[in-house]
């Protein structure tokens, strides 16, 4: 996936089961819940997807994997 800072705004949507994301290039705001989660390439964050959760672009671009069970 790829989010592009400006054209993505920020979301809150929560749904039943678990919710991966791997950044591959570029930097991302996660928002989980009430907390605030700086990822950079290479980071990963793995969460309960009932949270509502929604990311904002830090760069220009970022590019991630975003996947859910």
């Amino acid at each position: 996936m790829v989010a592009r800072k400006g054209e993505v705004v920020p979301y809150q949507l929560s749904h039943e089961g678990e919710e991966f994301v791997y950044v591959i290039a570029g930097e991302m705001k996660m928002q989980v819940g009430d907390t605030d989660y700086l990822l950079k390439a290479g980071d990963t964050l793995y969460f309960n997807a009932l949270h509502k959760h929604g990311i904002t672009s830090m760069t220009d671009e970022v590019r991630y994997i975003d996947t859910f069970v």
